[in-house]
């Protein structure tokens, strides 16, 4: 489906690290960044305009959720294949049914990027440092107070708004 190519392929506009972007913001999450960016491009293109809402809306999904299994897990198949699509980058052959040849030669026609687990540090560090209001409670929070200094998150956490009645 096209949801499932169009979401692999855009669901990286958010972390651009361009604080002037205007898709970019302080305090959404990138995923989130890049689902309004991707939603806008779709909608903007003259393919994109023939697509129904619910499919645009897909997409959405899709981007936004990628990095959260605990939500994308339980979502339609289109957005549970993105997310799956951008784990196996990380996680490789062997999982999702996926054979060390199947996954092979998708890297030789499509090569991973060099140094790419430091190159994904860079772009987290990035986002912890310029975007520290979007990393509260989310995978990004562990990296913020690993490696920004003054980093707390203490305050902005759900627990804090419970604690304090609000």
């Amino acid at each position: 489906e096209e949801v499932q190519a169009v979401g692999l392929m855009l669901h990286d506009l958010g972390p651009n690290h361009n604080l002037d972007s205007p898709f970019v913001t302080l305090d959404r999450r990138f995923e989130v960044d890049g689902a309004f960016a991707a939603r806008s491009f779709i909608r903007g293109h003259p393919d994109g305009k023939r697509r129904d809402e619910r499919r645009v809306q897909l997409v959405f999904d899709a981007i936004a959720l990628h990095g959260e299994p605990e939500l994308a897990l339980y979502k339609e198949p289109d957005v549970l294949a993105v997310y799956h699509g951008n784990n196996l980058d990380f996680s490789g052959p062997g999982t999702l049914g996926v054979t060390e040849a199947e996954y092979n030669a998708v890297v030789a026609e499509f090569p991973k990027i060099m140094n790419q687990t430091k190159q994904v540090l860079t772009g987290i560090l990035w986002y912890c440092r310029n975007k520290a209001l979007s990393t509260y409670d989310t995978f990004l929070q562990p990296f913020s107070e690993m490696f920004v200094p003054g980093y707390s998150a203490v305050g902005h956490r759900v627990i804090d708004s419970y604690l304090s009645g609000n």
